[in-house]
């Protein structure tokens, strides 16, 4: 076991910031009820990568700016800013807003590359993949996303003020628009930077099932955390023993062994809830 997390220690460490910061990103995304927030700024985030792709087959060039993870990022925290504002509003139901971000994003992005003289389908839907993350990219995904965890861990309680009790917290002088456009900011910088390394599917599936092992496991909020943040690492680790010793994909494995602790805590609370 150990040999194989020597092995690929920068993509085990690096995989384990994505699961860590997905899953305190989950929490917030399953307790609110807007999980499918994700797979939407996963859509923002392919139409951001097929807009740099267009502009440089154009040899358009603006700085830093189209380069795909930048431009990516800036779309995507765009994106996030109006799910802010909406959840704050009355005006539209947040499923709705996230179904238009999903279909036209979705859109754009096929059209983008269409455009593209270097069009390819593997662009759009960039993989990272989990088992080739470079040492710089450890780097920057411990500057950027370890910041947010923290930023969760000190303003804990606006985050989650603004999330149960959004009119209680306008009454006491909260700006419920800026807590939520700050929160969904943090979704921003966590979902694109672990897309772009790991992939959609596993940076999904590190969204949705560590949260809710936390919230089977656990009866207090911060035992939630305790425990969707344990099970990602749980999962992680040994996804990387099982699919070496298997010859397997590591990110299903990954996401199978997370989804086999589920059923197993989810099984373990049942039968608890009944003796």
């Amino acid at each position: 076991m150990l040999d194989t997390l020597t092995l690929f220690a920068g993509s085990v460490g690096g995989s384990l910031i994505v699961a860590v910061g997905c899953a305190v990103v989950g929490v917030f995304l399953v307790l609110r009820r807007i999980v499918f927030v994700g797979a939407a700024l996963a859509q923002l985030s392919s139409a951001g990568i097929a807009l740099a792709i267009l502009l440089q087959s154009y040899g358009l060039s603006v700085m830093f700016f189209t380069d795909p993870l930048i431009l990516s990022f800036l779309i995507t925290l765009a994106g996030t800013s109006y799910f802010g504002v909406l959840a704050a509003s009355d005006e539209l139901p947040p499923d709705a807003g996230l179904g238009v971000v999903f279909v036209v994003a979705g859109a754009l992005a096929v059209l983008f590359l269409a455009r593209s003289a270097q069009a390819d389908i593997y662009d759009l839907f960039f993989g990272g993949d989990v088992l080739l993350i470079p040492d710089e990219q450890l780097l920057i995904l411990a500057a950027v996303i370890l910041p947010v965890v923290l930023l969760y861990y000190l303003f804990s309680k606006e985050f989650l003020f603004i999330s149960y009790d959004d009119q209680m917290a306008a009454t006491l002088g909260y700006s419920v628009k800026g807590w939520n456009v700050a929160l969904f900011a943090t979704f921003a910088i966590v979902i694109t930077f672990s897309i772009r390394t790991v992939g959609v599917l596993l940076a999904f599936a590190y969204l949705v099932l560590p949260p809710l092992i936390g919230i089977f496991a656990g009866s207090r909020l911060d035992r939630v955390f305790i425990g969707a943040i344990t099970s990602a690492v749980v999962g992680t680790l040994a996804g990387f023993v099982l699919s070496v010793y298997w010859d397997l994909p590591t990110g299903p494995v990954v996401i199978a062994t997370m989804g086999a602790i589920l059923a197993i805590v989810w099984g373990s609370t049942r039968l608890t809830r009944r003796s």
